[in-house]
């Protein structure tokens, strides 16, 4: 066996393990995010545009993009329209509108605000299944497991999870998103979620979103379809007479037809300067004069009515303004400690009550925010007017106020706003557990972009932190650029701990447990790289130091290093193929990982010792590991994990083989069901590959080919490792068709050879090569290979593929017309396979097995199991297992013939009577007829023609 240099095709190494830390409560959820903003009072009415809106739902539209600049009125529009389809009566005495839209229908609202933070893909998951649960509940907790456990900054699969869920929640109305203020998202991974999900979106559910610029959805697909309703500027700008409605109904201002006419032709209908205009108008003497005075773009309106209002408010007023303009939300403590005052609460309701464009994020009114046009202003003549120090002093005490709330991400992003690198570093080291908790990789790695490097470099706490980010985003560059710097601010390298031993005894204990850590990472990014003797290395010298449970450590503690590394162990020798360590290794992590409540671990740990388990031949044992790794995860998490597909394959895998086949398919769909939303191979490939033989042994040859080309489709960010299974095991349904030649084509482009040397995750391609070799009747280089491989087989301890072999050596013999030498390997299979109740290892073979196995009995091989086997071939091949439609029980040989009746067959093959086989065999009449009709009734026949024929076909005569 080839273990000095890398085989062909020995496939992509896995992803590394992100380590979920322990003892953290997630960040909570800002539920402001998801409230419906109320609708003001004095509203101007806007049937036409709600009417638009309404149509835009009952043409079965898609989406709904309403977009314009700041200030132009979208998100009251839109909680308006929200507010006419709750209430029927509130569209009554509207002339405007039509009959139609007078029948309005009750829709499910689901609201998310955006905010530049959700550009991070786990926080934008976190809150659209947040908003999408408070009309679907349960979403969210299935959704933040998939979170909890993904390493994946790609949207896509949790869209594809999520829309799974509403299409199963069969609702009875239409579900309607909001989403609003989306120009703040520039992420390419939550825009392309977002067109996924546009592109497959539920029939019974529609988008709508709000937003200052045109978002990269694919709108001119949308267009050409016909799946687009769009509400622009120029919709939203106010008329005349809506203009009138709006000063003097909402502004409360007595003012002239040829004021307003003149207003609204200035400001071209836009609210947020007809409001401006407004509120300086009160302070004006000659109010025709001030509205002839200015003209521009909106801009330039807008700062110079924003002069003409803060001037007007008293000092106090614009301090707070001025002050609170860099709180993306306003509550009354916070901007009581970012002030330095008591009275906020006070303030921001006068605030609201002067309508001074703030916004309530809540029906109790504690939190607000302004609107976004007078925030960005206030935040342009803060710079202006400020020094920067104090406003970097009133970043610090918003940092400080969240901190004191627990809130980990504004905290930071303050103090970092605050220049004050040392608190943002402390709130980072603090933190990190949280953060890989809720995966949010992309937040810190944003902060990593933020700090000076020089800072982060010459951190080791920190550099671990990030070494430990970037390999779990699969940067293995960054994360040994981290490592490096770890050891020259240390001044020693990770190679004392293994080189020098006088030395390492003599380092300070904060520099030994950061190299071991150092080490433990390495070893991982050796995973990653494909090198597993490095891994393995690495990983054997960094376990002593890990024993001492309670010495000191820099990040993490020695425990989870020690499960981590006892994972990595196991993985490696797995795929080193050294079984009988890996089991040991795996088994281990998985407790650790279960008492250190690391459900990531414990998931992939008992999935690969249940895999190894199988390969050793140990289905029993097996099956235990995948139920009792189940019931850990559903302790710990109360629900099932994304992680657990891998359990759920393995199990139907092992299902299949012991014949148990509607349950198999019920495991492998689960399997794939949980893994396939983030991409999950580790699981896909073993649910894929069942899925397709199970399909095979229905004769569903096109189901089965089009299980392996979807596997092919989603493994094409692996295909090191998933092409060459795909490519053998059609190859092996092409054998079971007859199509020999399309399997030959196949071994000239795979470039295996049967004197070659193989790694052992080449076993399935070798195995099917002799496989082909044998439909070619090539009988030397196919029993050469089997051979081989059965000697390699025999010597790991790989008991599963040794029965595979032995049966296959079996039909090789017999197909030579051996049918003696046949019953030897065959006899080989079958004890090594009874224990374990293997079944359809034999029964995938068809009739040329039903013969051996015939045989068998006849000669005392293993007879009682034998026969169990022949019963087996009763099934239908055409049965639908999965749809629980059982095959005729009568089909297929049920029992084995005596020898006596073997005799009487013999004669009834030959065209003797009955008396004439009772006077060549010298027994009574009667006992021949007893006999013929044992043979009518173990061969399921019901006549001698027929009996002649099935015993010909079964090769028993």
């Amino acid at each position: 066996m080839n273990q000095g240099r890398p085989a062909p095709h020995i496939g992509d190494p896995p992803k590394p393990i992100v380590f979920i830390y322990n003892g953290w409560v997630p960040e909570p959820l800002l539920q402001t995010k998801l409230f419906i903003p109320p609708l003001r009072l004095n509203l101007v009415p806007r049937p036409l545009l709600v009417e638009r809106l309404s149509q835009g739902l009952a043409q079965n539209n898609k989406l709904t993009l309403v977009c314009a600049p700041a200030g132009f009125g979208k998100t009251t529009l839109i909680s308006d329209w929200i507010q006419k389809h709750s209430k029927r009566d509130s569209l009554e005495g509207i002339e405007e509108l039509s009959a139609a839209s007078r029948d309005v229908v009750p829709l499910d609202i689901a609201w998310l605000s955006l905010d530049k933070e959700d550009n991070d893909p786990i926080r934008f998951l976190t809150y659209f299944t947040a908003a999408l649960s408070q009309v679907i509940p349960g979403l969210d907790q299935e959704i933040s497991v998939m979170l909890s456990s993904s390493q994946s900054a790609f949207v896509e699969p949790f869209i594809s999870a999520i829309i799974n869920h509403i299409t199963a929640a069969g609702l009875s109305t239409s579900l309607v998103l909001i989403l609003e203020d989306y120009h703040f998202i520039d992420s390419a991974a939550v825009h392309e979620g977002l067109i996924f999900l546009l592109e497959h979106l539920p029939p019974q559910m529609h988008l709508v979103i709000t937003s200052r610029s045109d978002p990269p959805l694919l709108l001119s697909r949308l267009r050409a379809r016909d799946q687009m309703m769009e509400i622009r500027a120029r919709d939203l700008r106010f008329t005349y007479k809506e203009a009138a409605v709006f000063l003097g109904g909402t502004m409360g201002l007595d003012l002239s037809d040829e004021i307003v006419a003149t207003l609204e032709q200035r400001t071209e209908g836009w609210i947020a300067g007809l409001q401006l205009a407004a509120m300086s108008l009160r302070q004006q003497d000659d109010p025709l004069s001030f509205v002839t005075t200015f003209a521009g773009d909106d801009r330039y309106v807008a700062d110079y009515l924003m002069d003409e209002v803060i001037r007007q408010q008293p000092a106090s007023i614009q301090d707070f303004l001025l002050g609170t303009s860099i709180l993306d939300s306003l509550s009354a403590p916070l901007c009581d400690a970012v002030m330095e005052v008591e009275n906020s609460r006070t303030t921001l309701k006068d605030l609201e009550a002067y309508n001074l464009f703030i916004v309530p994020l809540d029906n109790q009114r504690r939190w607000y925010r302004y609107h976004y046009l007078l925030a960005d202003l206030l935040r342009q003549r803060l710079g202006e007017t400020v020094p920067h120090s104090e406003v970097e002093l009133l970043h610090q005490r918003a940092s400080r106020w969240y901190e004191e709330e627990q809130l980990l991400v504004p905290a930071v992003e303050h103090a970092l706003s605050a220049g004050d690198y040392q608190s943002a570093v402390r709130l980072i080291e603090q933190g990190a557990p949280r953060l890989f908790l809720d995966s949010r990789m992309n937040t810190l790695l944003k902060w990593w972009k933020e700090l000076p490097q020089k800072i982060i470099l010459t951190n080791p706490k920190l550099c671990l932190i990030y070494g430990w980010a970037w390999l779990s985003t699969s940067h293995p560059t960054e994360s040994e650029r981290c490592l490096q710097a770890i050891e020259q601010e240390l001044g020693a390298k990770m190679a004392v701990l293994f080189d020098d031993l006088e030395k390492a005894d003599q380092l300070d204990p904060a520099v030994m447990v950061a190299l071991v850590e150092i080490a433990v990472i390495r070893g991982q990014l050796a995973i990653l790289k494909g090198d597993i003797g490095e891994a393995l290395e690495l990983s054997r010298l960094a376990l002593p130091y890990l024993d001492d449970p309670n010495q000191p450590f820099l990040h993490n503690a020695p425990e989870d290093l020690r499960t981590i590394v006892l994972f990595t162990m196991g993985l490696a020798y797995k795929l080193q193929g050294e079984l009988s360590k890996a089991s040991p290794a795996l088994a281990e992590a998985m407790w650790l990982g279960h008492d250190r409540r690391n459900v990531h671990l414990v998931a992939v740990a008992s999935g690969n010792l249940a895999s190894v388990q199988a390969m050793q031949g140990h289905l029993h044992q097996a099956v235990h590991t995948c139920h009792h790794g189940l019931t850990m995860l559903q302790e710990m998490t109360g629900r099932l994990s994304p992680m657990s597909g891998r359990l759920h394959t393995e199990l139907g895998a092992i299902l299949y083989e012991q014949n148990d086949l509607e349950v198999a398919y019920q495991r492998l769909q689960e399997g794939i069901s949980l893994a396939k939303p983030w991409g999950f191979m580790d699981a896909l490939l073993p649910g894929y590959l069942g899925l397709a033989r199970l399909r095979a042994a229905e004769a569903d040859w096109v189901g089965a080919l089009a299980a392996l080309d979807e596997l092919e489709e989603l493994g094409r960010s692996h295909p090191g490792a998933v092409l060459p299974a795909v490519e053998s095991h059609r190859a092996r349904l092409w054998v079971a068709q007859g199509d020999i030649a399309a399997a030959g084509l196949w071994v000239e482009k795979s470039g295996l050879h049967i004197d070659a040397e193989f790694h052992y995750r080449q076993e399935d391609e070798y195995i099917i090569l002799a496989r082909v070799r044998m439909a070619q009747k090539r009988w030397d280089g196919a029993t050469l290979l089997i051979d081989r491989l059965s000697e390699i087989m025999d010597s790991g301890e790989r008991r599963g593929r040794l029965v595979e072999l032995f049966v296959l050596k079996a039909l090789a013999l017999d197909a030579q017309d051996k049918p003696d030498e046949a019953l030897e390997p065959l006899a080989r299979a079958l004890e090594l396979a009874e224990p374990q109740r293997y079944v359809r290892i034999f029964v995938d073979e068809g009739e040329s097995m039903a013969r051996l196995l015939y045989q068998a009995v006849a000669h005392g091989i293993r007879p009682g199991y034998s026969k169990e086997l022949l019963s087996a071939f009763q099934f239908s091949e055409s049965a639908p297992f999965h749809e629980s439609q059982h095959p005729d029980p009568r089909s297929g040989l049920i029992e084995p013939l005596s020898q006596r009746e073997l005799e009487v067959l013999e004669c009834l093959n030959s065209g003797l009577s009955n008396r004439e086989i009772a006077q060549r065999l010298t027994i009574a009449l009667t006992t021949v007829k007893t006999h013929t009709r044992n043979i009518y009734r173990k061969l399921d026949v019901s006549s001698r023609t027929q009996a002649v024929a099935k015993a010909n076909a079964l090769g028993i005569t």
